[in-house]
């Protein structure tokens, strides 16, 4: 089962430690959209340009085989998740909220 699309940007922000806030203001976008983006049952729910947006505020692609693969770890079992998506943030390229 695939892990709903606002779920996905759910789960990363958390593991981060950003709020919606906090990951609003890095997308450009207001807090109240972000809160809405979150209960996005699929990509097609969400225009192109805040896709592009959250992928950019994470330095992430929400969809690569990885993160897919991070998210199927997920559903197994939650402590595993965060490093998995850790260690892909990094390396993607991505500064964990640094």
């Amino acid at each position: 089962m695939t892990t709903p699309y606002g779920k996905r940007v759910e789960t990363i922000r958390a593991l981060r430690g950003w709020n919606q806030s906090q990951l609003a203001t890095r997308a450009g976008y207001t807090q109240r959209t972000i809160s809405i983006l979150e209960s996005a049952v699929n990509k097609e729910q969400v225009s192109s340009i805040l896709h592009q947006s959250i992928e950019a505020a994470f330095n992430l692609s929400l969809y690569s085989d990885q993160t897919n693969a991070a998210f199927a770890i997920l559903s197994a079992n939650d402590a595993s998740a965060g490093a998995v998506l850790s260690a892909l943030t990094r390396l993607e390229g991505g500064n964990n909220g640094q």
